[in-house]
């Protein structure tokens, strides 16, 4: 249960970061490539971010799965 909770904390953080911070700096990337931003630029940020969020609550949950 308390993975469970520390996984959604750490996966909401990351997409509120990610919308507040990188997403407009990546959109501007793609947009300065003269790239449109459609579903798979979009489904590719989110998915860098779950990834991201995977790995620190892997780190930060190793722990409880010892006890």
């Amino acid at each position: 249960m308390k993975k469970a909770i520390i996984q959604g904390a750490v996966l909401s953080l990351a997409l509120a970061f990610y919308s507040a911070l990188f997403q407009p700096q990546y959109e501007a990337w793609l947009k300065s490539m003269g790239r449109s931003i459609g579903i798979g630029e979009t489904a590719l940020g989110y998915f860098i971010v779950f990834c991201i969020s995977y790995f620190v609550t892997h780190i930060l949950t190793r722990k409880l799965e010892v006890e």
